[in-house]
Protein backbone atom coordinates (compact mmCIF):
# COMPACT_ATOMS: atom_id res chain seq x y z
CA UNK A 1 0.00 0.00 0.00
CA UNK A 2 0.90 3.41 -1.17
CA UNK A 3 1.99 6.38 2.08
CA UNK A 4 -0.32 6.66 4.01
CA UNK A 5 -1.02 10.37 3.55
CA UNK A 6 1.20 10.55 -0.12
CA UNK A 7 -1.93 10.37 -2.74
CA UNK A 8 -2.63 8.03 -4.88
CA UNK A 9 1.44 7.34 -5.31
CA UNK A 10 3.79 7.84 -2.90
CA UNK A 11 6.11 10.75 -2.71
CA UNK A 12 9.72 11.01 -2.69
CA UNK A 13 12.20 11.53 0.43
CA UNK A 14 11.78 15.30 0.90
CA UNK A 15 9.30 16.57 -1.08
CA UNK A 16 8.01 19.53 0.52
CA UNK A 17 4.37 19.58 1.88
CA UNK A 18 2.85 22.20 -0.05
CA UNK A 19 3.85 19.46 -3.37
CA UNK A 20 1.99 16.89 -1.79
CA UNK A 21 -1.26 18.78 -1.16
CA UNK A 22 -0.82 19.35 -4.73
CA UNK A 23 0.17 15.96 -5.62
CA UNK A 24 -2.89 14.49 -3.75
CA UNK A 25 -5.53 16.86 -5.62
CA UNK A 26 -4.22 16.53 -8.67
CA UNK A 27 -6.40 14.77 -10.83
CA UNK A 28 -5.81 12.08 -13.12
CA UNK A 29 -7.63 11.20 -16.46
CA UNK A 30 -7.61 7.63 -17.84
CA UNK A 31 -4.00 6.47 -18.90
CA UNK A 32 -1.73 9.87 -17.13
CA UNK A 33 1.22 9.69 -15.46
CA UNK A 34 1.08 9.80 -12.08
CA UNK A 35 1.83 13.59 -10.83
CA UNK A 36 4.67 15.15 -11.04
CA UNK A 37 7.21 15.07 -8.03
CA UNK A 38 8.67 19.29 -7.27
CA UNK A 39 11.84 18.68 -8.52
CA UNK A 40 10.43 17.61 -11.44
CA UNK A 41 7.76 20.37 -11.62
CA UNK A 42 10.51 22.80 -11.84
CA UNK A 43 12.18 21.67 -15.05
CA UNK A 44 8.91 22.30 -16.00
CA UNK A 45 8.38 25.28 -18.76
CA UNK A 46 5.42 27.33 -17.81
CA UNK A 47 3.58 26.69 -21.29
CA UNK A 48 3.67 22.84 -20.19
CA UNK A 49 2.74 23.96 -16.11
CA UNK A 50 -0.46 26.02 -17.21
CA UNK A 51 -1.60 22.84 -19.90
CA UNK A 52 -0.92 20.35 -16.97
CA UNK A 53 -2.70 22.23 -14.25
CA UNK A 54 -5.62 23.36 -16.10
CA UNK A 55 -6.35 20.02 -17.64
CA UNK A 56 -9.06 18.31 -15.81
CA UNK A 57 -11.16 14.97 -16.20
CA UNK A 58 -13.92 14.48 -17.47
CA UNK A 59 -16.95 12.62 -14.66
CA UNK A 60 -15.24 9.51 -15.62
CA UNK A 61 -17.30 6.17 -14.54
CA UNK A 62 -16.10 3.72 -11.71
CA UNK A 63 -13.63 2.20 -14.10
CA UNK A 64 -12.80 3.85 -17.40
CA UNK A 65 -12.73 1.43 -20.65
CA UNK A 66 -8.87 1.79 -20.45
CA UNK A 67 -8.47 0.85 -17.00
CA UNK A 68 -10.17 -2.34 -17.68
CA UNK A 69 -6.71 -4.22 -16.31
CA UNK A 70 -6.72 -2.85 -13.44
CA UNK A 71 -8.58 -5.63 -11.03
CA UNK A 72 -11.05 -5.18 -8.51
CA UNK A 73 -8.74 -6.78 -6.11
CA UNK A 74 -6.17 -3.72 -6.36
CA UNK A 75 -8.48 -1.61 -5.88
CA UNK A 76 -10.02 -3.58 -2.82
CA UNK A 77 -6.17 -4.43 -2.03
CA UNK A 78 -5.87 -0.66 -1.11
CA UNK A 79 -8.06 0.36 0.96
CA UNK A 80 -8.57 -3.01 2.71
CA UNK A 81 -6.97 -1.61 6.12
CA UNK A 82 -9.15 1.64 6.47
CA UNK A 83 -12.40 -0.63 4.95
CA UNK A 84 -11.56 -3.01 7.75
CA UNK A 85 -11.57 -0.12 10.45
CA UNK A 86 -14.64 0.77 9.28
CA UNK A 87 -16.14 -2.13 9.72
CA UNK A 88 -15.05 -2.83 13.04
CA UNK A 89 -16.54 0.13 14.11
CA UNK A 90 -19.76 -0.34 12.70
CA UNK A 91 -20.02 -3.69 14.11
CA UNK A 92 -20.24 -2.06 17.45
CA UNK A 93 -22.45 0.18 16.32
CA UNK A 94 -24.86 -3.14 14.53
CA UNK A 95 -24.88 -5.23 17.50
CA UNK A 96 -25.87 -2.33 20.34
CA UNK A 97 -28.68 -1.23 18.03
CA UNK A 98 -31.11 -4.50 17.51
CA UNK A 99 -29.63 -5.27 21.63
CA UNK A 100 -30.42 -1.95 23.06
CA UNK A 101 -34.14 -2.77 23.44
CA UNK A 102 -33.55 -5.93 25.14
CA UNK A 103 -31.10 -4.51 27.52
CA UNK A 104 -33.21 -1.44 28.44
CA UNK A 105 -35.94 -3.60 29.02
CA UNK A 106 -33.92 -5.88 31.56
CA UNK A 107 -32.95 -1.90 33.33
CA UNK A 108 -37.06 -1.77 33.53
CA UNK A 109 -36.85 0.90 30.68
CA UNK A 110 -39.07 1.43 27.90
CA UNK A 111 -37.23 1.37 24.55
CA UNK A 112 -39.56 3.84 23.01
CA UNK A 113 -38.69 6.52 25.46
CA UNK A 114 -34.90 5.32 26.00
CA UNK A 115 -33.44 4.19 23.27
CA UNK A 116 -33.81 7.42 21.69
CA UNK A 117 -30.98 9.21 24.40
CA UNK A 118 -28.63 6.45 24.74
CA UNK A 119 -28.31 6.69 20.01
CA UNK A 120 -27.97 10.48 20.13
CA UNK A 121 -25.39 10.80 22.45
CA UNK A 122 -23.24 8.32 20.81
CA UNK A 123 -23.66 10.23 17.38
CA UNK A 124 -23.17 13.68 19.16
CA UNK A 125 -20.03 12.35 19.75
CA UNK A 126 -19.32 11.67 16.15
CA UNK A 127 -19.45 15.07 15.49
CA UNK A 128 -16.39 15.94 17.57
CA UNK A 129 -14.99 13.02 16.15
CA UNK A 130 -15.08 14.48 12.64
CA UNK A 131 -13.19 17.53 13.46
CA UNK A 132 -10.83 16.52 16.00
CA UNK A 133 -9.67 13.28 13.82
CA UNK A 134 -9.47 15.43 10.65
CA UNK A 135 -6.99 17.53 12.35
CA UNK A 136 -5.06 14.67 13.87
CA UNK A 137 -5.08 13.46 10.07
CA UNK A 138 -3.35 16.84 8.93
CA UNK A 139 -1.04 17.00 11.64
CA UNK A 140 0.20 13.56 12.38
CA UNK A 141 -1.02 11.30 9.19
CA UNK A 142 -3.85 8.83 8.52
CA UNK A 143 -2.07 6.31 10.00
CA UNK A 144 -1.89 7.31 13.61
CA UNK A 145 -5.50 9.09 13.65
CA UNK A 146 -6.77 5.46 12.92
CA UNK A 147 -4.85 3.82 15.47
CA UNK A 148 -5.52 6.53 17.96
CA UNK A 149 -9.50 5.98 17.16
CA UNK A 150 -9.11 2.09 17.53
CA UNK A 151 -7.08 1.98 20.52
CA UNK A 152 -9.14 4.14 22.57
CA UNK A 153 -12.24 2.83 21.11
CA UNK A 154 -11.80 -0.28 21.96
CA UNK A 155 -11.54 0.59 25.37
CA UNK A 156 -14.97 2.94 25.58
CA UNK A 157 -16.34 -0.56 23.93
CA UNK A 158 -15.29 -2.63 26.42
CA UNK A 159 -16.90 -0.44 28.90
CA UNK A 160 -20.22 -0.63 27.14
CA UNK A 161 -20.73 -4.43 28.17
CA UNK A 162 -19.99 -3.40 31.96
CA UNK A 163 -22.95 -0.76 31.64
CA UNK A 164 -25.79 -1.55 33.80
CA UNK A 165 -27.77 1.99 33.93
CA UNK A 166 -28.91 4.59 31.60
CA UNK A 167 -26.66 7.15 32.65
CA UNK A 168 -23.85 4.85 31.96
CA UNK A 169 -24.66 4.09 28.75
CA UNK A 170 -25.25 7.49 27.88
CA UNK A 171 -21.77 8.26 28.89
CA UNK A 172 -19.70 5.39 27.71
CA UNK A 173 -21.26 5.58 24.46
CA UNK A 174 -20.93 9.36 24.18
CA UNK A 175 -16.92 8.47 24.01
CA UNK A 176 -17.22 5.70 21.93
CA UNK A 177 -18.78 8.07 19.48
CA UNK A 178 -15.63 10.71 19.98
CA UNK A 179 -13.52 8.22 18.87
CA UNK A 180 -15.52 7.20 15.30
CA UNK A 181 -12.57 6.98 12.56
CA UNK A 182 -15.04 7.65 9.46
CA UNK A 183 -12.82 11.09 8.38
CA UNK A 184 -9.37 9.47 8.58
CA UNK A 185 -10.64 5.99 6.88
CA UNK A 186 -12.62 7.45 4.72
CA UNK A 187 -10.10 10.01 3.71
CA UNK A 188 -7.12 7.39 3.62
CA UNK A 189 -9.53 5.00 1.31
CA UNK A 190 -9.86 7.61 -1.12
CA UNK A 191 -6.53 9.00 -1.24
CA UNK A 192 -5.12 5.21 -1.92
CA UNK A 193 -6.97 5.13 -5.59
CA UNK A 194 -7.64 7.22 -8.58
CA UNK A 195 -10.38 9.46 -8.86
CA UNK A 196 -11.76 7.31 -11.17
CA UNK A 197 -11.98 4.21 -8.99
CA UNK A 198 -13.74 6.64 -6.03
CA UNK A 199 -17.35 5.39 -6.19
CA UNK A 200 -16.04 1.63 -6.36
CA UNK A 201 -14.23 2.40 -3.52
CA UNK A 202 -17.05 3.84 -1.09
CA UNK A 203 -19.07 0.96 -2.25
CA UNK A 204 -16.58 -1.53 -1.17
CA UNK A 205 -16.78 -0.06 2.00
CA UNK A 206 -20.16 0.15 2.47
CA UNK A 207 -20.18 -3.49 1.70
CA UNK A 208 -18.06 -4.75 4.79
CA UNK A 209 -20.46 -2.27 6.94
CA UNK A 210 -23.25 -4.37 5.44
CA UNK A 211 -21.52 -7.32 6.20
CA UNK A 212 -20.85 -6.06 9.77
CA UNK A 213 -24.89 -5.18 9.99
CA UNK A 214 -25.57 -8.63 8.64
CA UNK A 215 -22.96 -10.15 11.46
CA UNK A 216 -24.61 -7.64 14.14
CA UNK A 217 -27.62 -9.07 13.75
CA UNK A 218 -26.90 -13.07 13.25
CA UNK A 219 -24.77 -12.64 16.83
CA UNK A 220 -27.25 -11.12 18.24
CA UNK A 221 -30.24 -13.69 17.26
CA UNK A 222 -27.81 -16.24 18.41
CA UNK A 223 -26.22 -15.47 21.19
CA UNK A 224 -28.21 -12.74 23.16
CA UNK A 225 -30.72 -15.30 23.87
CA UNK A 226 -30.71 -18.73 23.67
CA UNK A 227 -31.80 -19.87 20.52
CA UNK A 228 -35.26 -21.73 19.60
CA UNK A 229 -33.66 -25.26 19.56
CA UNK A 230 -31.49 -25.01 22.67
CA UNK A 231 -33.17 -26.47 25.75
CA UNK A 232 -30.14 -24.69 27.97
CA UNK A 233 -30.09 -21.16 29.00
CA UNK A 234 -26.83 -20.34 26.57
CA UNK A 235 -27.19 -16.64 25.91
CA UNK A 236 -24.27 -14.42 26.46
CA UNK A 237 -26.42 -11.21 26.43
CA UNK A 238 -25.63 -7.66 25.94
CA UNK A 239 -22.11 -8.09 28.06
CA UNK A 240 -20.56 -10.91 25.56
CA UNK A 241 -21.80 -9.26 22.19
CA UNK A 242 -19.81 -6.30 23.06
CA UNK A 243 -17.00 -8.07 24.37
CA UNK A 244 -17.41 -9.50 20.77
CA UNK A 245 -17.09 -6.02 19.36
CA UNK A 246 -14.14 -5.09 21.09
CA UNK A 247 -12.10 -8.47 19.65
CA UNK A 248 -12.86 -7.32 16.27
CA UNK A 249 -11.50 -3.51 16.79
CA UNK A 250 -8.30 -4.61 18.01
CA UNK A 251 -8.30 -7.10 14.65
CA UNK A 252 -8.76 -3.61 12.98
CA UNK A 253 -6.09 -2.07 14.82
CA UNK A 254 -3.58 -5.00 13.73
CA UNK A 255 -4.41 -4.39 10.21
CA UNK A 256 -3.89 -0.55 9.89
CA UNK A 257 -0.74 -0.99 11.61
CA UNK A 258 1.13 -3.80 9.67
CA UNK A 259 -0.17 -2.49 6.43
CA UNK A 260 0.09 0.99 5.98
CA UNK A 261 3.38 2.54 6.41
CA UNK A 262 3.75 6.00 8.54
CA UNK A 263 3.71 8.75 6.49
CA UNK A 264 7.23 11.19 5.95
CA UNK A 265 7.30 14.50 7.90
CA UNK A 266 7.42 16.59 4.97
CA UNK A 267 4.00 14.93 3.94
CA UNK A 268 2.10 16.51 6.70
CA UNK A 269 0.89 20.03 7.75
CA UNK A 270 2.79 21.68 10.16
CA UNK A 271 0.72 24.15 12.29
CA UNK A 272 2.93 26.98 10.81
CA UNK A 273 2.03 26.29 7.21
CA UNK A 274 -0.16 28.96 5.39
CA UNK A 275 -3.33 28.63 4.93
CA UNK A 276 -5.24 25.96 2.00
CA UNK A 277 -5.82 27.73 -1.18
CA UNK A 278 -9.11 27.81 -1.91
CA UNK A 279 -10.88 26.36 0.90
CA UNK A 280 -13.21 29.29 2.05
CA UNK A 281 -14.24 29.17 -2.05
CA UNK A 282 -15.34 25.73 -1.77
CA UNK A 283 -17.28 25.88 1.46
CA UNK A 284 -19.48 28.94 0.21
CA UNK A 285 -20.03 27.35 -3.10
CA UNK A 286 -22.95 25.96 -4.17
CA UNK A 287 -22.30 22.46 -4.95
CA UNK A 288 -21.03 22.29 -1.43
CA UNK A 289 -23.78 23.74 0.13
CA UNK A 290 -26.20 21.64 -1.37
CA UNK A 291 -23.96 18.52 -0.81
CA UNK A 292 -23.52 19.06 3.07
CA UNK A 293 -27.22 19.72 3.74
CA UNK A 294 -27.69 16.03 1.62
CA UNK A 295 -25.33 14.76 3.94
CA UNK A 296 -26.93 15.58 7.18
CA UNK A 297 -30.75 14.01 5.60
CA UNK A 298 -29.32 11.33 4.01
CA UNK A 299 -27.59 10.69 7.53
CA UNK A 300 -30.61 11.52 9.48
CA UNK A 301 -32.79 8.88 7.06
CA UNK A 302 -30.24 6.25 7.70
CA UNK A 303 -30.35 6.26 11.34
CA UNK A 304 -34.27 6.87 11.76
CA UNK A 305 -34.78 4.28 9.73
CA UNK A 306 -32.41 1.95 11.71
CA UNK A 307 -33.63 2.95 14.92
CA UNK A 308 -37.73 2.96 14.65
CA UNK A 309 -37.06 -0.64 12.62
CA UNK A 310 -35.31 -1.65 15.80
CA UNK A 311 -37.78 -0.39 18.16
CA UNK A 312 -40.59 -1.51 16.49
CA UNK A 313 -39.57 -5.29 16.07
CA UNK A 314 -39.41 -5.82 19.41
CA UNK A 315 -41.88 -3.35 20.73
CA UNK A 316 -44.24 -3.16 18.26
CA UNK A 317 -44.48 -6.06 16.46
CA UNK A 318 -43.34 -8.24 19.69
CA UNK A 319 -40.37 -10.64 18.47
CA UNK A 320 -37.92 -12.43 19.90
CA UNK A 321 -34.06 -11.64 19.76
CA UNK A 322 -34.19 -14.34 17.61
CA UNK A 323 -36.74 -13.11 15.48
CA UNK A 324 -35.34 -9.27 15.62
CA UNK A 325 -31.94 -10.28 14.78
CA UNK A 326 -33.15 -12.37 11.59
CA UNK A 327 -34.39 -9.64 10.09
CA UNK A 328 -32.33 -7.43 10.87
CA UNK A 329 -30.36 -9.06 8.30
CA UNK A 330 -32.83 -8.47 5.84
CA UNK A 331 -32.15 -5.06 4.59
CA UNK A 332 -27.84 -5.65 5.54
CA UNK A 333 -28.16 -8.16 2.38
CA UNK A 334 -30.31 -5.84 0.28
CA UNK A 335 -27.50 -2.81 1.05
CA UNK A 336 -24.81 -5.23 0.14
CA UNK A 337 -25.90 -5.78 -2.84
CA UNK A 338 -26.91 -1.97 -3.75
CA UNK A 339 -23.41 -1.42 -2.95
CA UNK A 340 -22.05 -3.61 -5.67
CA UNK A 341 -24.94 -1.93 -8.36
CA UNK A 342 -24.73 1.61 -7.55
CA UNK A 343 -20.68 2.00 -9.12
CA UNK A 344 -22.14 0.20 -12.00
CA UNK A 345 -25.27 2.67 -12.18
CA UNK A 346 -22.67 5.61 -11.47
CA UNK A 347 -21.04 4.79 -14.83
CA UNK A 348 -23.80 3.82 -16.65
CA UNK A 349 -25.89 7.49 -15.88
CA UNK A 350 -23.93 9.54 -14.34
CA UNK A 351 -23.01 10.39 -10.09
CA UNK A 352 -25.66 13.07 -9.89
CA UNK A 353 -28.29 11.22 -12.11
CA UNK A 354 -27.95 8.63 -9.26
CA UNK A 355 -28.07 10.76 -6.29
CA UNK A 356 -31.45 11.94 -7.39
CA UNK A 357 -32.57 8.72 -8.70
CA UNK A 358 -31.93 7.73 -4.57
CA UNK A 359 -33.96 11.14 -3.21
CA UNK A 360 -36.77 9.73 -6.22
CA UNK A 361 -36.92 6.00 -4.48
CA UNK A 362 -37.05 7.21 -0.89
CA UNK A 363 -39.79 9.91 -0.96
CA UNK A 364 -41.22 6.72 -2.76
CA UNK A 365 -41.06 4.64 0.09
CA UNK A 366 -41.22 6.74 2.91
CA UNK A 367 -45.01 8.16 1.82
CA UNK A 368 -45.87 4.25 1.65
CA UNK A 369 -44.21 4.10 5.00
CA UNK A 370 -46.38 7.03 6.11
CA UNK A 371 -49.15 5.02 5.65
CA UNK A 372 -50.83 3.12 8.85
CA UNK A 373 -51.89 0.14 7.33
CA UNK A 374 -48.69 -0.24 5.63
CA UNK A 375 -45.95 0.58 8.66
CA UNK A 376 -48.69 -1.21 10.88
CA UNK A 377 -47.99 -4.87 8.57
CA UNK A 378 -44.46 -6.75 9.49
CA UNK A 379 -44.28 -7.96 6.19
CA UNK A 380 -44.48 -4.40 4.14
CA UNK A 381 -42.26 -2.74 7.02
CA UNK A 382 -39.74 -5.28 6.87
CA UNK A 383 -40.10 -5.23 2.41
CA UNK A 384 -40.05 -1.27 2.51
CA UNK A 385 -37.44 -0.76 5.15
CA UNK A 386 -35.09 -2.87 3.07
CA UNK A 387 -36.05 -1.70 -0.11
CA UNK A 388 -34.97 1.81 1.45
CA UNK A 389 -31.34 0.84 1.36
CA UNK A 390 -31.00 1.18 -2.10
CA UNK A 391 -32.24 4.32 -1.92
CA UNK A 392 -29.51 5.22 0.94
CA UNK A 393 -26.93 4.03 -0.98
CA UNK A 394 -27.68 5.59 -4.39
CA UNK A 395 -27.30 8.68 -2.17
CA UNK A 396 -24.48 7.96 -0.02
CA UNK A 397 -21.82 7.04 -2.73
CA UNK A 398 -22.34 9.93 -4.28
CA UNK A 399 -22.45 12.64 -1.78
CA UNK A 400 -19.06 10.81 -0.55
CA UNK A 401 -16.89 11.33 -3.70
CA UNK A 402 -18.80 15.00 -4.21
CA UNK A 403 -16.41 16.50 -1.50
CA UNK A 404 -13.33 15.25 -3.53
CA UNK A 405 -14.46 16.92 -6.72
CA UNK A 406 -14.98 19.77 -4.90
CA UNK A 407 -11.95 19.87 -4.00
CA UNK A 408 -10.68 19.44 -7.24
CA UNK A 409 -12.45 22.00 -8.45
CA UNK A 410 -11.84 24.83 -6.08
CA UNK A 411 -9.20 23.80 -3.38
CA UNK A 412 -5.13 22.98 -3.24
CA UNK A 413 -4.55 20.53 -0.23
CA UNK A 414 -8.38 21.16 1.05
CA UNK A 415 -9.79 17.64 0.56
CA UNK A 416 -9.58 16.79 3.80
CA UNK A 417 -11.01 19.60 5.35
CA UNK A 418 -14.19 19.13 3.16
CA UNK A 419 -15.04 15.68 3.64
CA UNK A 420 -14.03 16.26 7.54
CA UNK A 421 -17.12 19.01 7.22
CA UNK A 422 -19.68 16.90 5.49
CA UNK A 423 -19.34 14.05 7.85
CA UNK A 424 -19.86 16.54 10.57
CA UNK A 425 -23.24 17.15 8.64
CA UNK A 426 -23.76 13.99 8.43
CA UNK A 427 -23.26 12.82 11.88
CA UNK A 428 -25.39 16.22 13.22
CA UNK A 429 -28.28 14.24 10.95
CA UNK A 430 -27.47 11.16 12.95
CA UNK A 431 -27.08 12.56 15.79
CA UNK A 432 -30.85 13.96 15.55
CA UNK A 433 -32.53 10.93 14.14
CA UNK A 434 -33.03 8.82 17.22
CA UNK A 435 -34.62 11.50 19.51
CA UNK A 436 -37.18 12.69 17.39
CA UNK A 437 -38.02 9.89 15.52
CA UNK A 438 -38.68 7.88 18.37
CA UNK A 439 -40.59 10.62 19.94
CA UNK A 440 -42.86 10.84 16.66
CA UNK A 441 -43.31 7.64 16.68
CA UNK A 442 -44.29 7.28 20.15
CA UNK A 443 -46.54 9.94 20.17
CA UNK A 444 -50.74 10.32 19.94
CA UNK A 445 -53.01 8.59 22.19
CA UNK A 446 -52.15 5.76 23.67
CA UNK A 447 -54.49 2.82 22.27
CA UNK A 448 -54.44 0.65 25.06
CA UNK A 449 -51.86 -1.30 27.04
CA UNK A 450 -49.55 -3.25 24.99
CA UNK A 451 -47.69 -5.30 27.40
CA UNK A 452 -44.10 -6.34 26.33
CA UNK A 453 -43.74 -10.01 27.25
CA UNK A 454 -40.18 -10.14 26.22
CA UNK A 455 -38.54 -8.97 29.18
CA UNK A 456 -35.45 -10.79 30.45
CA UNK A 457 -36.73 -13.91 33.33
CA UNK A 458 -34.23 -12.22 35.59
CA UNK A 459 -35.53 -9.06 35.46
CA UNK A 460 -37.80 -7.13 38.36
CA UNK A 461 -40.33 -6.00 36.10
CA UNK A 462 -41.36 -8.67 34.51
CA UNK A 463 -44.90 -7.13 34.83
CA UNK A 464 -44.31 -3.84 33.41
CA UNK A 465 -46.06 -2.72 31.31
CA UNK A 466 -45.51 -0.69 28.24
CA UNK A 467 -48.15 1.61 25.76
CA UNK A 468 -47.66 2.02 22.14
CA UNK A 469 -48.37 5.00 20.60
CA UNK A 470 -51.31 5.59 17.92
CA UNK A 471 -48.96 7.54 15.80
CA UNK A 472 -46.36 5.09 14.90
CA UNK A 473 -46.72 6.23 11.19
CA UNK A 474 -45.44 9.64 11.80
CA UNK A 475 -41.78 9.23 11.58
CA UNK A 476 -42.34 7.97 8.04
CA UNK A 477 -43.92 11.25 7.07
CA UNK A 478 -41.28 13.38 8.72
CA UNK A 479 -38.63 11.67 6.52
CA UNK A 480 -40.94 11.89 3.16
CA UNK A 481 -41.07 16.00 3.83
CA UNK A 482 -37.37 16.40 4.45
CA UNK A 483 -36.79 14.20 1.20
CA UNK A 484 -39.04 16.08 -0.37
CA UNK A 485 -37.04 19.43 1.22
CA UNK A 486 -33.94 17.95 -0.19
CA UNK A 487 -34.94 17.30 -3.11
CA UNK A 488 -36.21 21.35 -3.65
CA UNK A 489 -32.94 22.63 -2.64
CA UNK A 490 -31.14 21.56 -5.61
CA UNK A 491 -32.92 24.00 -8.13
CA UNK A 492 -33.47 26.94 -5.29
CA UNK A 493 -29.39 26.77 -5.09
CA UNK A 494 -28.99 26.18 -9.00
CA UNK A 495 -27.71 22.81 -8.35
CA UNK A 496 -28.34 20.68 -11.39
CA UNK A 497 -30.28 17.36 -10.33
CA UNK A 498 -28.99 15.65 -13.41
CA UNK A 499 -25.31 17.60 -14.27
CA UNK A 500 -22.03 16.17 -12.54
CA UNK A 501 -20.23 18.57 -11.02
CA UNK A 502 -17.31 19.61 -13.19
CA UNK A 503 -13.54 19.16 -11.44
CA UNK A 504 -11.78 21.87 -13.94
CA UNK A 505 -9.86 23.58 -11.69
CA UNK A 506 -11.02 27.53 -11.08
CA UNK A 507 -9.08 30.19 -11.77
CA UNK A 508 -8.30 30.79 -8.35
CA UNK A 509 -6.54 27.42 -7.81
CA UNK A 510 -4.47 27.18 -11.04
CA UNK A 511 -2.76 30.69 -9.71
CA UNK A 512 -1.80 28.89 -6.56
CA UNK A 513 -0.86 26.11 -8.36
CA UNK A 514 1.34 27.72 -10.73
CA UNK A 515 2.90 30.10 -7.33
CA UNK A 516 3.81 26.27 -5.83
CA UNK A 517 5.44 25.37 -9.17
CA UNK A 518 7.58 28.91 -9.47
CA UNK A 519 8.79 28.61 -6.27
Amino acid sequence: APAADAGPYPMPDGEDAASGEEAENTPLTPGSAPPKSHGAAQATTDAEATAELSTAPEMAPAVAPDQSGESCCSTMCAILSPTLVVAGDYLGLYIITPSLPFKLTELCLNPERYQGYVMTSQFTGIIFANLFWAEVSKRYGLKRALQGTVAIGSCFFLGTAFCDSLASLIIVRFFAGCCSPLVPALTLALTNVKPTQAPAAVGYIVTFCTGSWALGGLLVALTYHSPPWSANQIGIGFFGVNIITVGVALLALLAITIREKAPDRSSLIDASSPPIAGLPIALKSREYIATVISAAIVGYSYLATLTVSAVALVVQFGLTSFEAGLLVMVPAIVLGIAAHVVPWLITSIGSQRTFTLGMVLALFLFILLSIPQISGNIYSFVTLTSLFMIAFQCQYTPNQVKPKLIALKYTRGGAVSLVGYTRVCWAIGQAIAPLTCLAAYAAGPIEGNTPFIHVSSNSSCVEETFHQGRYFWLPWLILAILVACQMLLHPILGVSLFEDIDPTPVQSVRMASDEVIAE
